[in-house]
């Protein structure tokens, strides 16, 4: 009796895997399972027509499950599991059914060493090992088989925002041409550089056009240094009309001037020099030397140093002239006198 209750209960399954493997419409097999005892052929197989998936163990020594789909005749291979990795082929999707790339993740990556990405030729030797035997973190990319492959690039929907290149060039904004390349984004001094000490920051911005450079403090242009069209201001906005402006004092142990005209066509024979009274005349109607500048002229729009020192210079010069024929008077006066004190004695 037990024996035939057990016959019956296995014939009542069968006849419900039948059921559900078997198509009645068509007659045909709609999924089937095939399991072999072999460890080398063991064999997981469904599908239906020409459409079948395969799970399959080629080795029971190395641990080899491969996972793979015959589509149209057409045989691919998806996954093969190993011992000690999972080897996907040609992309791989977590939380992505539709992946793009070889591995997309569609969610968080979670490292809790260090993560590396390395390109061919790489090597992990003694510069990476393993997070935890080399007591790495952080991020890692390597590769030496080529400079012409970026290492990090990150952009948003407002463009792109960082760019490490191959030769180690790296763009801030834009791709770089210079080991640090920035580029602003508008015509404003908001964006650029910025070192920050407290409540102290140094801003190394240029304006939208280019052509302005301002290393300044907290944005403040009479704190730092501004550069235009190649003219310089210091603690000043750079002037249109000089090359070098400073909104201060100015100290130096020593200072060069080169520009021509010099003075000393003073000393030509043919040069008209003022005679000592009509100097009086003028500097009594004008308040100054002939040549040189007035107070006010000097308030208003300073003085050309180099200018300057050579028109000072030939008045020097014309001093020197006029106490040369000074001498020369005095002693003929003297010898004037002389002769006349002979004559009375």
């Amino acid at each position: 009796m037990e024996l035939v209750k057990r016959y019956a209960s296995a014939y009542i399954t069968l006849f419900f895997v039948q059921l559900v493997m078997v198509n009645p419409a068509s007659s045909q097999d709609f999924s089937y399972l095939n399991i072999f005892s072999s460890p080398a052929d063991a064999l997981l197989k469904m599908g239906e027509n020409n459409m079948n998936f395969y799970l399959k163990q080629y080795s029971s020594n190395n641990k080899f499950l491969q996972e793979s789909i015959y589509d149209g005749g057409v045989y691919h291979v998806v996954a093969e599991k190993h011992k000690s990795y999972i080897n996907f082929r040609n992309s791989a999707g977590i939380g992505n059914v539709t992946p793009v790339a070889t591995l997309d993740v569609n969610g968080s990556i979670r490292a809790n060493t260090a993560f590396m990405m390395l390109g061919p030729g790489s090597y992990v030797g003694t510069r990476f090992i393993d997070g935890l035997t080399s007591g790495r973190r952080g991020l890692h990319i390597d590769n030496d088989a080529s400079t012409s492959w970026e290492f990090l690039s990150l952009r948003n929907a407002n463009g792109e925002h960082l760019r490490i290149k191959g030769n180690g060039y790296t763009g801030l904004g834009v791709d770089p041409s210079y080991r640090l390349h920035v580029m602003q984004k508008d015509g404003s001094f908001a964006e650029g550089i910025g070192l920050t000490n407290g409540s102290v920051t140094w801003n190394i911005v240029s304006d939208g056009y280019g052509a302005r450079l301002l290393i300044s403090q907290n944005g403040d242009p009479s704190k730092g240094l501004s550069i235009l069209n190649g003219n310089t201001g210091i603690g000043m906005d750079a002037p249109a009309a000089y090359r070098l402006a400073v909104n201060g004092t100015v100290a130096a142990k020593k200072v060069k001037v080169t520009q021509t005209p010099w003075a000393d066509f003073v000393f030509d024979p043919g040069y008209d020099l003022m005679p000592l009274p009509e100097l009086e005349e003028y500097i009594q109607q004008n308040k100054h030397l002939p040549g040189i500048p007035t107070a006010k002229e000097v308030g208003k729009d300073g003085v050309d140093l180099a200018e300057i020192n050579a028109k000072l210079l030939q008045k020097i010069e014309e001093l020197t002239l006029h106490l040369i024929e000074q001498n020369k008077e005095i002693k003929q006066i003297r010898k004037e006198l002389a002769a006349a004190k002979a004559v009375t004695e």
